[in-house]
């Protein structure tokens, strides 16, 4: 798993992270969504095409105040909203 942290022009803060479904989908904070289901959906037929997939998530901890230094590293890469998968042909 990968994340980035950014910060828009007004000063709100998100993280955006991206990795193998075994490390996200387990994060995500609403995994009853129907974007959740379908995602899991898209992923299996992606697999069974023999293609890697790539889940992306985000975070938003809006108008953040505190340092993010001094934040556990868990607390940015909890509780996310799932934003999809991407399914990549493997060539090799």
């Amino acid at each position: 798993m990968m994340s980035v942290i950014v910060a828009d022009p007004n000063g709100r803060v998100f993280v955006f992270s991206k990795g193998a479904d075994t490390a996200i989908m387990p994060r995500i904070a609403d995994q009853e969504s129907d974007l959740f289901a379908k995602t899991n959906e898209h992923m299996e037929k992606f697999a069974d095409e023999g293609m890697r997939t790539l889940v992306f998530a985000y975070k938003d901890l809006g108008n953040l105040q505190e340092n993010l230094d001094e934040m556990e590293d868990e607390f940015f890469e909890e509780n996310l909203k799932l934003i999809g998968a991407t399914g990549v042909e493997d060539m090799l």
